[in-house]
């Protein structure tokens, strides 16, 4: 299996017709009143599930978000900044080698899946790590799970 992937500053996460991916958009605003002391910060949630899928279920977006906090905690015990910007070109290379030089610190497993899945092309431009792992997960055609324990990239969600 062969994908390609371009990355660039302006990447956003965007939503993947008729996809079976849960898609989980946080936007962080700052704004201060009293010219910098007292910073007020605002995230806002954004679920989605894909075009023409219809509505989430409660149990979908409960779903969603508990990836997604796992993500983070995984991320944070780790000590791994996701706000580095991330410049890197890759060619023909398997997709766990890129994933151990972007998060070195993280346990990978792979199930149902052969880790070496090649990514064809991947050019990512000044993109912060967490967007840059967000956009492998979303369109690499492999399932991205998070725990404690590292990550488990399978063919399969939720598994």
């Amino acid at each position: 299996m062969k994908f390609i992937l371009l990355i660039s500053l302006a990447l956003t996460t965007s939503t993947v017709i008729g996809s079976d991916k849960f898609t989980v958009t946080l936007s962080e605003r700052g704004h201060s009143s009293s010219g910098g002391k007292d910073r007020e910060t605002e995230i806002e949630i954004k679920l989605s599930n894909g075009l023409g899928n219809g509505p989430m279920s409660t149990t979908d977006k409960v779903k969603a978000l508990q990836k997604h906090v796992r993500f983070y905690q995984l991320m944070d015990s780790k000590k791994i900044d996701l706000s580095k910007p991330i410049t890197a070109a890759y060619a023909e290379k398997p997709l766990s080698e890129i994933l151990k030089e972007l998060i070195p610190n993280i346990v990978i497993k792979f199930n149902g899946v052969d880790p070496k899945v090649t990514v064809e092309s991947m050019a990512i431009t000044q993109a912060p790590l967490e967007k840059v792992l967000m956009y492998l997960d979303k369109a690499s055609g492999v399932y991205f799970s998070y725990s404690d324990k590292g990550l488990l990239v399978s063919a399969k969600p939720n598994q």
